[in-house]
């Protein structure tokens, strides 16, 4: 059983820092901590029931990760997280690169180029073989071809709350994207799937499909993936990856929303 030794610093930094025997350190920044310290940590607190990032970072800590507790000790889960840990962290660096040319802001959404596509359709990819493998191996009755469908069925029921999980736009912070939100209403299809399969299918047609909004919500999507298949805590763009705040948390306002997945 792991030991997780919690150390509280309030005045001092601001700073909670939880302590793994492996020598893993999870950083949760309270809201007015130094600015290198907010945007080094795992967790960033909003001043506001700072409870829910607490409680996650202690999870965290344990080395509790939904679907890594329950599938983890199979070759083929491994293999999966392998797969996403290596070429999530090449799609990320090229989504950070393109806001040297247009700057991550809620009024650029609507942006798009020839690189967003590419990051939408590597990024969609790696999401669809990631999650196919898990659906293929975990699936009572496997079939020969799986698509978001199976996907959707999968996630609702093994994470029945994947609708509420969200992750904080760190450079914005505490501006949120809440990327598989559109699963609340049953099976329907987050607008960045959407504009993936679009994009992938007839990019000629859909060009305009290939946007900031999109692609960084895919993105999102692949961290929150990942902090369940227990490959991340954090990325370079997110933080908070796979909260879940209450219905009513100041957290999850509209006006906390940077681009809607719906």
């Amino acid at each position: 059983m792991t030991i997780v030794t919690l150390s509280i610093i309030f005045m001092v930094d601001s700073l909670l820092r939880f302590k793994m025997e492996q020598s893993r350190q999870i950083k949760v920044a309270a809201f007015d901590a130094p600015k290198g310290e907010r945007n080094s940590a795992d967790f960033r607190c909003d001043g506001v029931a700072d409870d829910v990032e607490i409680n996650a970072a202690i999870h965290f800590a344990s080395n509790v990760s939904l679907l890594r507790t329950k599938y983890g000790t199979n070759k083929w889960f491994q293999s999966a997280s392998e797969y996403l840990t290596q070429k999530y962290a090449q799609v990320e660096a090229r989504m950070e690169n393109t806001f040297k040319f247009v700057t991550l802001a809620k009024g650029h959404g609507s942006v798009y180029s020839y690189e967003f596509s590419g990051i939408l359709r590597d990024a969609g990819s790696l999401l669809s073989s990631v999650l196919d493998t898990l659906v293929r191996n975990a699936m009572a009755k496997p079939k020969k071809h799986y698509d978001f469908h199976d996907y959707c069925i999968f996630l609702r029921t093994t994470i029945p709350d994947i609708h509420r999980r969200v992750v904080a736009v760190n450079n914005l912070f505490p501006m949120i994207l809440i990327p598989f939100s559109a699963l609340s209403n049953g099976e329907n299809r987050p607008r960045w799937w959407f504009a993936y399969t679009k994009v992938k299918h007839a990019e000629v047609n859909n060009f305009k499909h290939a946007n900031q909004s999109n692609a960084l919500a895919s993105l999102a999507a692949l961290a929150i993936i990942g902090s369940l298949l227990g490959c991340f805590i954090r990325t370079r763009l997110f933080v908070n990856v796979g909260l879940v705040y209450p219905p009513n948390d100041p957290a999850v306002q509209s006006e906390r929303v940077l681009f809607d997945s719906n």
